[in-house]
């Protein structure tokens, strides 16, 4: 009696543990994070302007205050502006409030400062999207996904207002 009630819990545990693999680790996520940014080269110095978008699946939504933007290299693109449109206004069942939230398609507008110490050529920006969504039936833990988006950067212009040799100012 011992031995099978061992089994059972035993095999409960392994069933448990393999559905939690599924839902936190398979690739069943109900949230699709991409970006768009211009194929143009970009001056160092200059902003790149981005658009990330987030694709829910119905019955589903995504939290406007747990959604953040950040550069994983600031020391070569640092976030100038990142701009979420209003969310639709819900009371949420699991924080028992009206919350702000995003349902089907959320596009958030950055823009990207290219710092004048990046080098030309090719390179990759790399941005970390983060943000909690729901089901109607369950949360799932808050999400980080790192995207990487190459860019081709131009030396720093020069501005026609300096002169050729001293940089100086023309009068």
């Amino acid at each position: 009696m011992k031995t099978s009630f061992l089994r059972k819990h035993l095999c409960i545990t392994a069933f448990v543990v393999f559905l939690f693999s599924l839902v936190t680790y398979g690739d069943t996520s109900p949230f699709k994070v991409n970006a768009n940014l211009p194929k143009d080269p970009v001056s160092a110095g200059g902003l790149i302007p981005v658009t990330i978008t987030i694709d829910i699946e119905p019955n589903h939504h995504i939290y406007k205050d747990q959604v953040s933007v950040e550069s994983a290299d600031v020391t070569q693109f640092t976030l100038s502006s990142v701009t979420l449109p209003p969310g639709k206004r819900k009371y949420d069942q699991f924080l028992e409030k009206e919350v702000e939230l995003y349902e089907k398609t959320v596009e958030i507008k950055v823009f990207l400062l290219v710092q004048n110490n990046t080098p030309p050529g090719a390179n990759n920006i790399k941005l970390r999207i983060q943000y909690q969504g729901c089901s109607d039936k369950l949360c799932f833990a808050p999400r980080t996904e790192e995207l990487t988006l190459p860019v081709q950067i131009e030396p720093p212009r020069l501005d026609s207002a300096t002169s050729q040799g001293d940089g100086k100012l023309s009068p």
